[in-house]
């Protein structure tokens, strides 16, 4: 009997412990310093300049993204973002909001891809900037 009240107790401490360890995990890093990755894509046909920055900044780090390619901003503080766009003849910007730890993906579409011009939208919303398309 005595056996069995000591079985008990050392499977309900080691129990407890188990537990107790578990709830100790500590956070993700993304979590704990509250940031996330942008992944801007070029759905465009051409290739663009675009940049994600932290309103009021217009100016983070440019980088080139060619047609039907991609790239990631990583550790970006969560929350409003600017994503910014460009073919060469002024910027066109986009208001976003991100979370801890998401994996924001933005996409530049193309709707009228002609000899002249190219507007740049995101989910529907037409740019007021149009760019030229040199061919």
């Amino acid at each position: 009997m005595k056996k069995l009240f000591k079985l008990t107790m050392i499977l309900a401490i080691m129990f407890g412990l188990g537990m107790a360890m578990s709830s100790c995990r500590s956070k993700p890093e993304c979590e704990k310093y509250n940031f996330s990755d942008v992944i801007v894509r070029n759905n465009t046909g051409v290739g663009i300049v675009v940049d994600v920055t932290y309103p009021p900044s217009e100016m983070n780090e440019e980088r080139y993204v060619s047609p039907g390619s991609s790239t990631t901003y990583r550790r970006m503080d969560a929350g409003r973002l600017w994503v910014w766009g460009s073919a060469g003849y002024g910027w066109s910007r986009n208001n976003i909001n991100t979370r801890a730890c998401e994996n924001f993906t933005f996409t530049w579409n193309a709707l009228k891809d002609g000899t002249v011009e190219i507007d740049l939208n995101y989910n529907g919303f037409i740019e007021e900037i149009e760019f030229e398309v040199k061919k």
